[in-house]
C-alpha cells in the first residue's frame, strides 16, 4: 500500500512539471553574402591562383528541434539545429588566366542553450551555442590535413 502511495504522490507532483515542458520543430531560410574586401593570391605548389567571392547571396536552411522548460516565467531551451550554407568564388590560374567558379557548402550542427523571457508576444533569448562543422570546404584548401582544421567544435 505505501508503495502505491508514494508512486501516486511522485506522479500527481510530475504532472504540473510535464505542463511546463514543451517540444517543438523549428525550420527557416538563411542567407549569407560573402565580402571580400580585397583579391586574395594563393600559392598551390608552383601555381599561384586568385580568388575572389561572388557577390551574390546564396541561400540555405536550418532546422531542427527544440526542449522548452519554464519555470517562474523564465525558460531554458535547448535545441539542435542542422544548418547549410553555400558560397560560391571565382578561382584565376595567374599564369593561364583560366577562370573557375568553385562552390563550397558548409553543413553545420549547432546546439544552443537559450535563457529566455516571454515579454507578451515577443521571446527574449540569450545564451552559448557549440557548433561543430559536418563538413569541410576542401574545394579551395589543397592540404592533406584539411579534415583536422575543421574538425573542432566553437563556443560562442
Amino acid at each position: 500500500m505505501k508503495k502505491v502511495i508514494v508512486i501516486l504522490f511522485a506522479t500527481l507532483i510530475a504532472i504540473p512539471a510535464f505542463s511546463q515542458l514543451k517540444f517543438g520543430i523549428e525550420a527557416g531560410a538563411s542567407t549569407t553574402s560573402l565580402n571580400m574586401a580585397t583579391l586574395k593570391t594563393l600559392t598551390s605548389g608552383t601555381t599561384s591562383y586568385t580568388v575572389d567571392a561572388l557577390t551574390t547571396a546564396k541561400y540555405g536552411f536550418h532546422g531542427g528541434l527544440f526542449m522548452r522548460l519554464t519555470l517562474f516565467g523564465v525558460y531554458v531551451q535547448p535545441e539542435v539545429l542542422f544548418s547549410t550554407r553555400s558560397n560560391e568564388y571565382t578561382v584565376k590560374d595567374v599564369q593561364t588566366s583560366a577562370s573557375t567558379i568553385v562552390k563550397q557548402s558548409f553543413n553545420k550542427l549547432d546546439i544552443p542553450v537559450m535563457i529566455g523571457y516571454k515579454l507578451g508576444p515577443l521571446r527574449l533569448n540569450a545564451g552559448p551555442s557549440a557548433s561543430l562543422l559536418l563538413n569541410s570546404p576542401k574545394e579551395l584548401i589543397d592540404n592533406p590535413d584539411y579534415k583536422s582544421m575543421y574538425s573542432k567544435m566553437t563556443i560562442g
